[in-house]
């Protein structure tokens, strides 16, 4: 069973595919490359699972500006797991 999902129109490039298969991690990426840097706080917190997020962030592929931003909440959410 795959976890197909669209991210939001307005976050993906031309080039994008409009359907993400979470379960293929190049797919997971571009999902959530997108979501983050082009994403609505709405789109965010609809689309972006912690966990996920916290495994896959040094290999998504964020602007320098958008993975500083993100940086602190990844820490956080680190330190958080660890209990």
């Amino acid at each position: 069973m795959s976890a197909r999902v669209s991210p939001p129109v307005h976050v993906l490039r031309f080039d994008e595919p409009r359907e993400c298969d979470l379960d293929d991690i190049v797919d997971r990426r571009i999902a959530y490359r997108a979501v983050m840097s082009e994403g609505r706080p709405e789109d965010i917190m609809g689309f972006i699972d912690r966990d996920m997020l916290v495994e896959l962030f040094e290999d998504i592929a964020l602007p320098p500006a958008t993975r500083a931003a993100w940086q602190p909440v990844v820490g956080a959410e680190r330190v958080r797991a660890r209990g």
